[in-house]
């Protein structure tokens, strides 16, 4: 599957994983090197109209993460914020949603291509079902957090670990204990409105 992104199809919609990316993250164990979610965003728009961007977390231990929540809002991103179980840390719910998002809004017409940042194989159905309404869909992982299934259905797919999006200075980083994720807490860059333009 080639990996370059198309820049003739404008109108772009950012699905993003949360604990996928927190978790791969947490499992790294590289202190101090956190993800720059901003950044992130902005290199998989790659110069295209953001029309949405959807967070997608799960709701255990809120009180923990109510400065990642704001920083998401602060880039720009809708947050989906689901139970999970207690038992398992699961978090079907938030994916279910997710897919649910994902193929609303491409049955709205609000994008051309869906960039779908997960690597879970669980996003495969939504991939065919966007496919069958003409939309393009572009994937974006961790490379050991990615599905071959995912990755074979997408009509790009990206490698996170090959993207500069990894940041160890100038900011102020936090463990959130419901996903066992860092992540960079900064302000948005002056001028930016977190949608990359």
């Amino acid at each position: 599957m080639d990996q370059t992104t198309n820049p003739t199809q404008k109108r772009v919609a950012v699905f993003l994983d949360v604990a996928n990316t927190n978790l791969r993250m947490a499992d790294s164990n590289i202190k101090g090197v956190k993800l720059d979610y901003g950044k992130m965003t902005r290199m998989l728009a790659a110069g295209r109209e953001i029309t949405g961007m959807y967070a997608f977390c799960s709701a255990m231990h809120v009180h923990e993460q109510n400065s990642f929540y704001g920083y998401l809002k602060g880039l720009g991103y809708e947050l989906d914020i689901r139970e999970s179980c207690p038992e398992t840390r699961g978090q079907k719910e938030v994916d279910v949603s997710m897919a649910l998002k994902i193929q609303h809004h491409a049955h709205k017409d609000d994008y051309d291509v869906a960039i779908i940042v997960s690597g879970d194989r669980d996003f495969s159905p939504a991939v065919e079902a966007v496919h069958s309404l003409g939309k393009t869909v572009e994937v974006a992982s961790f490379q050991d957090r990615f599905s071959n299934s995912l990755k074979g259905k997408a009509d790009a797919f990206i490698i996170l670990d090959e993207l500069c999006i990894l940041n160890i200075s100038e900011a102020t980083f936090e463990s959130t204990a419901s996903t066992g994720g860092l992540y960079m807490e900064t302000m948005q860059e002056e001028g930016s409105n977190g949608y990359g333009h």
